[in-house]
């Protein structure tokens, strides 16, 4: 299969946050807008408060209030928000998403088994 080398818009949304389960789009930072066929599903861990503070003051972010209860609760990766368009999440198998990172990979981080993933889109 041929993969061309075209590019998705960026579109991040203030609204979508990369907390666990959040689906978006890779990219390269060389490169403007989103990869056409890359994804990942964001893992993270729970944080604390003093680690968002941390956080929100090296990547100059303004967390609200839903936003830090979420990265302390469910958990998440606050530093790559406004970075990666997220358009999808998952919404129920969190423990799916542990399982498949737990995974031995390669050097460059690809697992070595095949990881078959099926999803449904949901109406809003």
């Amino acid at each position: 299969m041929s993969i061309t080398r075209y590019t998705v818009p960026m579109e991040p949304d203030p609204n979508f946050f990369h907390k666990k389960g959040a689906v978006a789009m890779a990219k390269f930072d060389t490169i403007a807008g989103s990869s056409s066929h890359y994804f990942f599903i964001v893992q993270g861990t729970k944080l604390k408060d003093a680690q968002l503070d941390a956080i929100s003051k090296e990547f100059n972010l303004t967390l609200t209030p839903q936003q830090r209860k979420v990265y302390k609760t469910i958990g998440g990766v606050p530093q790559l928000d406004g970075k990666y368009t997220i358009f999808g999440e998952v919404t129920e198998g969190f423990n799916v998403i542990d399982k498949i990172a737990a995974l031995k990979t390669d050097d460059r981080g690809w697992p070595l088994e095949e990881v078959e993933i099926k999803m449904e889109v949901l109406p809003r």
